[in-house]
């Protein structure tokens, strides 16, 4: 934001700043000018305290404090002159980048209101110049905000695999003929929801239940970061519901087991590698799903209430449209959900390091 400056019975001065450093933060801000009166007789403006926790503050100095030490590195001849040397502290270097003009324009936006703050009681402003400022207040600290969830984001360890095309299992699970006639409408849901969200998807592999459906399905889904998607749907699956084998119109409970596994990555130089990544999958699977238990469950649907509970996040969704492929508002509250849980953990190593 940009503060202006005029003649208004004497010459006012921006104290204000924009946001600005060698780096420009990849974040949208408002754009708005205030006309604001000079300090007159003030003592320098003290640091605000951070709104962040103490924790996040410690990784971010330490991320800067990095990045300065790898650009004198970038500067030394020697490295200079190593070509391989130079790229890897280059590479390192720029993993920083996003991390540390994001902070820089966050200290920035601090200092902004809390200038802004002692710029409301000084007792000479008016009216309307104190309205101007309160706004501006109001701003910041929105800013501020955004500034501080976009920084928690980035310090979150990135999950290697979730670039990964994926395998996706459905296994019939307890309940008998009506267990794999939910696998196959859990099949259906999986196939709506990637032509919703442009993924691609092919069977490979099928064991068909003697009344239709399906013991076991399995196919595999491409696009745009599958894995960190769908990971989320791994688990038990319960269904309520009157089966189309229940002559009395009685409710049954059955349930089909989900298992999502990254791409096996081919190369022939790793062969036992590869061996390991596949021990490792089924290891994976068996995690995943347990025993396919009715008390293993990630989710319950069901069909007399119209309902979906997911009972990780708590939370109820609508049955119809969500077996039609509409899940992806579950699937981003599992996302946030796991975020909340990585940042409980890294405000728990920092503390326990600065013990």
């Amino acid at each position: 934001m940009f503060i202006s400056t005029m003649n208004i019975q004497m010459t006012l001065t921006p104290t204000i700043s924009s946001i600005s450093s060698q780096f420009t933060p990849r974040i949208d801000l408002p754009n708005r000018s205030l006309f604001i009166r000079p300090l007159q007789n003030k003592k320098p403006i003290s640091r605000t305290v951070c709104m962040a926790e103490p924790y996040l503050l410690k990784k971010l100095e330490s991320a800067e404090k990095t990045w300065k030490d790898l650009s004198v590195k970038l500067a030394d001849p020697d490295v200079v002159s190593n070509p391989s040397e130079y790229q890897k502290l280059a590479q390192s270097m720029s993993e920083l980048d996003e991390v540390v003009a994001t902070y820089r324009g966050f200290k920035d936006c601090e200092k902004q209101l809390e200038e802004s703050k002692v710029l409301s009681k000084d007792p000479d402003v008016d009216e309307e110049m104190a309205e101007m400022i309160a706004s501006e207040i109001e701003s910041l600290s929105d800013q501020l905000i955004v500034f501080e969830e976009k920084l928690k984001m980035l310090l979150i360890p990135s999950d290697p695999l979730d670039s990964r095309n994926i395998l996706l299992e459905v296994r019939a699970g307890t309940g008998g003929e009506e267990a794999g006639l939910w696998a196959a409408d859990l099949v259906r849901m999986y196939q709506r929801y990637c032509e919703r969200n442009a993924l691609r998807y092919s069977p490979l592999s099928s064991s068909e239940a003697e009344r239709g459906g399906y013991k076991t399905y399995v196919m595999e889904v491409k696009g745009a970061r599958v894995y960190s998607k769908l990971k989320y749907e791994s688990g038990v699956h319960r269904v309520q519901r009157v089966p189309q084998t229940e002559a009395q119109g009685r409710i049954h409970t059955s349930t089909a087991t989900v298992a999502i596994m990254p791409e096996v990555r081919m190369s022939i130089r790793y062969e036992i590698k590869l061996k390991e990544q596949q021990e490792s999958q089924r290891n994976q699977r068996k995690s995943q799903v347990g025993s396919g238990s009715r008390s293993e469950k990630i989710r319950t649907y069901n069909y007399k209430d119209n309902r979906v509970t997911d009972h990780r996040l708590k939370m109820n969704f609508e049955l119809t449209s969500f077996l039609d492929g509409d899940i992806e508002t579950a699937i981003q509250s599992c996302a946030s959900m796991e975020q909340r849980e990585l940042l409980e953990e890294l405000a728990d190593s920092v503390g326990t390091a600065a013990r």
